[in-house]
């Protein structure tokens, strides 16, 4: 967990210069928090904790990448 951790703060810092997250990246945070709690306390949950976590991410991933940002770009001007 130290290693991962070390990994993340490193990534931040060359991301934002700051250890600290930045808001757009605390809200995806709480929103892949939020999808492994809901996943993990299922009844008829058969997965490990760790099989949750990479569903999630890798859903997360593919969500993002699928995201047309012509159309962000489009709503935010």
């Amino acid at each position: 967990m130290e290693k991962l951790r070390d990994e993340v703060n490193k990534f931040l810092g060359k991301d934002n210069r700051s250890p600290y997250l930045k808001m757009r990246q605390s809200s995806l945070f709480r929103k892949v928090e939020r999808c492994i709690i809901d996943e993990s306390i299922k009844v008829d949950n058969s997965y490990t904790l760790h099989q949750i976590i990479e569903n999630v991410l890798m859903e997360t991933v593919k969500d993002i990448s699928q995201t047309n940002f012509n159309k962000i770009i489009k709503t935010a001007v």
